[in-house]
C-alpha cells in the first residue's frame, strides 16, 4: 500500500511540475499578444524583459545584444524590487570595466560560445549593485550559428531554479533569437506570431507538419521520440497507429476544425509499439495561402500517459468501492448522468440483504464485511452473461443497471437468475449464511423522465417487499407510490406532533351493566383532520416509530391523571393500547414504573390493552411481564378478540383480566346464529375463569339487549358515548355514577 501511495505521490509531483510548465507556456503565449503590439525590435526586447521579471522565480532579468564589430552591448534590464522600470544602456568597452556586473558579462559572453548554458553564483552581502548574492543563468542568443547576445535570469535564492525552469528559459531564449533573426529580414513581430507559437509549443512537445495536398509529413526529432518513429512515417501509416476506437473521432475532429476554420485539441491512444499504447494530446492549427486555401496543418504532440494513468488511479479510488471492487455511488451518479444526456434508457435494480444487521451484531463487522465481499463476487458471477453495471451504494445496498433495457421480459430473467443463485447458502469458514434479498425494480424513462426518481422508485419498490411480504422482488407501481407518499405524510405528522407535543387524547367510557356505572375509559388518539387513527397506527407500526408513539401516549395519559387524580374515583381505570413492538423490544415494566414514580399515579388507575397478535407468539413469556406489571396494580385487556388470528388456546395460559370482543362480531349478533353461539361460549368461559368480557362497538339497543341475554356485563361504544375530551369524560362519569 505504501509503495502504491509513493508512486501516486511521485506522479502527482510530475503532474504538478508539468502543470506549472504548461501554465507558464500559457503565460508566454498571452504575453506574446502584448509583445506583438510592438513596432520596433527595441520595444519587443523591453516588453520581453518586463514579462520575464514577472515569472515567479525571476528577481532580475536582462537581455544583452552584443555587436562584435564595435564591441558595444545593447543592454535591457529590469529588477523586481527596485521599481525603476526597464533600464536600457548602450555600453562601450570603456564603460564595461567600471561595472561589476558587466565585467562578468565579458566573461560569460566568452564562455557561452562553447556552451548553451552558463550558471554562476556571484556577489556578496555588500554588493549593492546586484542586491547581494545572486544565482544567475546565462543562455546565449544564437542567430545563424553566431552567438549575438545573452538572456540572463537571476534569483536571490541559490539553486531555486528547477530543470523545468531551465527548459522554459531555453524556450524563451529561442523565441527571442527567432525574433531578432527575422527582424534582420525586415519581418514584423506580428507576422511572426504564429511561427513563434509553434516554436514555443515544439520546444518541449513534438511537432509535425502535414501537406494537405500530398499528405507528406515532416516530423521534429522530439515528435519522433514521443511517437517512436524510426523512419519517415506517411499520413496513412500514422492514422493506422492511432487506436481504432479513437481513430474515427480523430478524423472527425480534423474535418470539423477545417470546416470551422479553427484550431483543435484532441486526446487519443497511440500504438507506441506492438505491445504498448500511450495517451497522446495533440494540438493543431492550419496554414493558408494568399487566396485563403488550406495548404498545411501543423500540430504538436505530447505524451500524457502518466497523467492519464494517474487520473485513472484517482478515479479508481474515487469511483470504486474499496471492499467489493464494485462501482460506488459517485460512479453511479456519473453513469446515470451520461445515460440521461445520451437519452439511453435503462432498468434499475435496487437490492439489499434482509436482516444483514444481525450478521454484524452477532459475528462482528469483520465477518459482515467478508460476507459482503463474498456476496458481491457471487452476484458478479451470476450476472456475467448479462450487460450490466454493478454498484455498491452503502452498507448492504446494491444497484444493478441494465442499459437499453425497457421490458420486463429481460428483467424477469435477470432477477430469476439472482434468485436461483442465492437459493444455495454462502459458506464463510465454518459458518453458513442463507442470503434472502429484497429487490425493487424501476425503468428510466418508463417510470419517470426525471432520472433521480429512478433510484427512489426502485427503493420504494424494495421497501414494499419488506413490509408487505412480497416474495423476492417488486416492480414500481404508481398506485402503491401514492400510498407510500401518504404514509410518508402520516409519518411526518406523527414525528412533528410528538416533537411539538400536539397529540391530543380522547376517552371512551366502559360501562358496567350490572351497576350502570362507568368503570373506566379507553384512551384513544384524537382523529387528525386528514388521517384516521387506524392509518396513524398502521404507519407507525411499520417501524420503530410505534415505540416512540406508544411511549408518548403513555406519558400524556400519566401526566393528565397526575393533574386530575383528585377528581377521579377509586377503581376507575384508563386503558392504553401498547403495540407488539413496544412489548417485545422495550422494557415496558421499567418505563411504566418510571412514569408511576415521576407522576405519582397509582398503577390501579392504569390498564394495558394488548392485541391477539402478541398473544399468538408462543416464544414470548407474556405471563412473566404481566406478573411484574400486575404487581404495580395494572390490569390487562386482550383487545380486538375475533378480529384476526384468534388463538383460543392462548386464553388457557395467558393471564389477562379482560377480553374485549371486536365490534365486527357485535355487528353480526342479530343476524348470525353462529356468532351468537360463539359469543355465548366465550362469555361462559370467561365467567368460569373469573375473566371479564367487554363488548366493543355497541351502538344500538338491540345489540345491548343481545349482550344482556348472553349474560354480558361490560360494554363500550356510541350507545353509551362517543370518545370525549378528558374533562368531558369526567363530567359524564360523574353523571353516571351519581
Amino acid at each position: 500500500m505504501g509503495d502504491r501511495m509513493d508512486k501516486i505521490n511521485n506522479n502527482e509531483k510530475v503532474m504538478e511540475h508539468e502543470h506549472i510548465l504548461n501554465k507558464n507556456f500559457l503565460s508566454i503565449s498571452n504575453a506574446l499578444n502584448d509583445i506583438t503590439m510592438a513596432t520596433t525590435l527595441e520595444d519587443v526586447l523591453m516588453r520581453f524583459c518586463d514579462f520575464l521579471v514577472h515569472y515567479q522565480k525571476v528577481d532580475e532579468a536582462y537581455i544583452s545584444i552584443y555587436d562584435k564589430d564595435s564591441g558595444a552591448i545593447e543592454y535591457y534590464k529590469v529588477n523586481r524590487f527596485l521599481n525603476e522600470g526597464i533600464e536600457k544602456n548602450i555600453l562601450n568597452k570603456d564603460t564595461i570595466a567600471k561595472r561589476v556586473i558587466l565585467s562578468n558579462e565579458e566573461l560569460y559572453l566568452r564562455d557561452v560560445l562553447n556552451s548553451d548554458l552558463y550558471h554562476e553564483v556571484y556577489g556578496n552581502e555588500s554588493t549593492e549593485d546586484i542586491g547581494g548574492i545572486c544565482s544567475a543563468y546565462f543562455i546565449p542568443l544564437v542567430v545563424e550559428e553566431d552567438t549575438i547576445g545573452v538572456v540572463s535570469f537571476q534569483s536571490k535564492k541559490i539553486d531555486d531554479y528547477t530543470s523545468l525552469d531551465i527548459e522554459l528559459f531555453r524556450v524563451i531564449s529561442k523565441i527571442i533569437s527567432f525574433i531578432i533573426y527575422n527582424h534582420k529580414r525586415n519581418e514584423t513581430v506580428n507576422d511572426l506570431y504564429e511561427d513563434v507559437l509553434v516554436t514555443l509549443e515544439s520546444s518541449l512537445n513534438g511537432l509535425y507538419y502535414v501537406d494537405i495536398q500530398t499528405k507528406q509529413m515532416i516530423w521534429s526529432e522530439r515528435a519522433k521520440t514521443i511517437l517512436n518513429i524510426k523512419s519517415d512515417l506517411n499520413y496513412e501509416a500514422f492514422i493506422n497507429k492511432i487506436n481504432y476506437i479513437d481513430r474515427r473521432q480523430y478524423k472527425n475532429k480534423i474535418t470539423q476544425s477545417m470546416e470551422k476554420n479553427e484550431s483543435y485539441e484532441i486526446l487519443y491512444r497511440y500504438h507506441y509499439d506492438e505491445r504498448t499504447l500511450i495517451w497522446v494530446k495533440e494540438r493543431g492549427a492550419f496554414r493558408y495561402d494568399e487566396e485563403g486555401r488550406i495548404i498545411k496543418r501543423h500540430a504538436t504532440v505530447i505524451d500524457v500517459t502518466k497523467q492519464i494513468e494517474q487520473e485513472h488511479q484517482l478515479n479508481k479510488l474515487a469511483y470504486r468501492d474499496v471492499l467489493t471492487g464494485m462501482k460506488n455511488r459517485n460512479r453511479y451518479e456519473k453513469d446515470t448522468e451520461y445515460y440521461e444526456k445520451s437519452n439511453i434508457p435503462f432498468a434499475l435494480f435496487m437490492l439489499d440483504i434482509n436482516e444483514f444487521k444481525k450478521v454484524n451484531d452477532t459475528f462482528g463487522h469483520h465477518i459482515g464485511d467478508r460476507l459482503l465481499k463474498l456476496f458481491s463476487e457471487s452476484l458478479k458471477e451470476a450476472l456475467q452473461v448479462y450487460d450490466v453495471d454493478l454498484y455498491r451504494l452503502s452498507g448492504d445496498e446494491f444497484v444493478i443497471l441494465l442499459p437499453y433495457v425497457e421490458e420486463r421480459t429481460i428483467t424477469d430473467k435477470v432477477v430469476n437468475t439472482i434468485i436461483v443463485k442465492f437459493k444455495e447458502p454462502l459458506k464463510l469458514d465454518d459458518k453458513i449464511f442463507q442470503i434472502v434479498l429484497s429487490i425493487g425494480i424501476s425503468f428510466y424513462p418508463g417510470d419517470s423522465k426525471d432520472i433521480k426518481n429512478t433510484l427512489k422508485y426502485a427503493d420504494i419498490s424494495m421497501y414494499r417487499i419488506k413490509h408487505h411480504d412480497f416474495i423476492h422482488y417488486s416492480y414500481f407501481d404508481q398506485e402503491y407510490y401514492k400510498q407510500f407518499i401518504e404514509e410518508q405524510d402520516i409519518e411526518h405528522y406523527i414525528k412533528e406532533s410528538i416533537q411539538e407535543k400536539e397529540i391530543n387524547m380522547i376517552f371512551q367510557p366502559i360501562v358496567d351493566l350490572k351497576t350502570n356505572k362507568i368503570i373506566g375509559f379507553e384512551s384513544l388518539l384524537h382523529k387528525h383532520k386528514r388521517f384516521n387513527t387506524d392509518q396513524v397506527f398502521d404507519v407507525a407500526g411499520k417501524s420503530s416509530l410505534i415505540v416512540t408513539l406508544d411511549h408518548y401516549i403513555l406519558e400524556v395519559v400519566f401526566k393528565m391523571l397526575s393533574k386530575h387524580k383528585a377528581i377521579i374515583p377509586q377503581g376507575v381505570r384508563f386503558t392504553i393500547n401498547l403495540s407488539v413492538k413496544t412489548l417485545e423490544y422495550t422494557n415496558v415494566y421499567e418505563y411504566i414504573k418510571g412514569l408511576i414514580d415521576t407522576y405519582q399515579v397509582s398503577g390501579e388507575m392504569i390498564g394495558i390493552e394488548v392485541t391477539e397478535k402478541l398473544l399468538i407468539r408462543d416464544d414470548l413469556n407474556m405471563n412473566s411481564m404481566f406478573k411484574q406489571l400486575r404487581e404495580l396494580g395494572i390490569t390487562f385487556y386482550f383487545d380486538d378478540f375475533g378480529m384476526g388470528f384468534s388463538s383460543v388456546r392462548n386464553l388457557t395460559f395467558i393471564d389477562v383480566d379482560y377480553i374485549k370482543i371486536d365490534r365486527s362480531l357485535i355487528s353480526m349478533m342479530a343476524t348470525n346464529k353462529k356468532c351468537c353461539a360463539l359469543l355465548k361460549s366465550m362469555q361462559q368461559f370467561a365467567n368460569e375463569v373469573d375473566m371479564g368480557v367487554i363488548y366493543e362497538g355497541v351502538e344500538e339497543e338491540e345489540q345491548l339487549n343481545s349482550i344482556r341475554a348472553l349474560g354480558g356485563r361490560y360494554i363500550q361504544g356510541y350507545k353509551i358515548s362517543k370518545p370525549l375530551t378528558f374533562l368531558e369524560a369526567i363530567e359524564l362519569m360523574n353523571e353516571y355514577n351519581d
